[in-house]
């Protein structure tokens, strides 16, 4: 099992109360399976891809990914499991403006202790693959939205890791735009057989999904699939 939570809870201090963001969540998702959650602005989508991700911890349960209890590692060892099992693909892209296509895509490998010719003919060949071939001498912040998550989503891969989250990867993106993209992260995630966790408030990437639940008042609701 790629992602398995059980019992997952958590909570944050507002003032003099406190609000229960998640509520005994479980959760299984399987090497290889899309799983799409759907929930409002709010809802605890980012929170809990932050406990999946080992970013923070649960107040109760437990998180595993890849088969690791993220909840038994120290803080440094959440984020060096991070960096080498888990891809990231954010609404606003994260890039790095000072630093080109090219050197944005090989950071993770950097990060990873992974370089030379083999590393660098790797990421170029992703470029290739996301349409970025031309552009590896260009700085990240002179590309447009669309061409800005493509390298995001390479970024994401780069690295070869078991599970990719994805947290509204399309928020920033015109309609035509954010289709393509889902269609070129489903087919990066699926001829990879990588894992892929994508959390949206919208009802577009639905179509790209084996599983979709709703989050709501801290509780996954499965949907199937439409």
């Amino acid at each position: 099992m790629a992602v398995r939570l059980r019992g997952v809870t958590k909570s944050y201090r507002e003032g003099e109360r406190t609000r229960v963001v998640l509520a005994r969540l479980d959760l299984d998702v399987a090497q290889g399976e899309t799983v799409v959650l759907l929930g409002r602005s709010g809802s605890g989508k980012s929170t809990l891809l932050n406990l999946i991700a080992g970013i923070d911890r649960p107040d109760a349960g437990t998180v595993h990914v890849a088969g690791t209890e993220l909840a038994a590692l120290d803080e440094t060892a959440r984020t060096l499991f991070r960096r080498r099992h888990v891809g990231f693909v954010f609404q606003f892209f994260n890039l790095i403006p000072t630093l080109t296509v090219l050197e944005n895509l090989l950071l993770p490998l950097e990060l990873n202790r992974r370089g030379g010719p083999a590393a660098l003919a790797h990421a170029r060949e992703l470029l290739a693959e996301v349409g970025l071939g031309d552009r590896a001498a260009s700085y990240a912040d002179v590309l447009s939205g669309g061409e800005q998550q493509r390298l995001a989503l390479a970024r994401a891969l780069v690295h070869e890791p078991e599970l990719v989250l994805a947290d509204e990867p399309t928020g920033n993106l015109d309609e035509h735009t954010g289709a393509d993209v889902l269609r070129l992260l489903q087919r990066l995630v699926r001829a990879r057989g990588r894992t892929l966790l994508l959390v949206t408030h919208s009802r577009e990437p639905l179509a790209m999904a084996d599983r979709i639940h709703r989050l709501h008042e801290g509780v996954l609701v499965a949907e199937g699939r439409d």
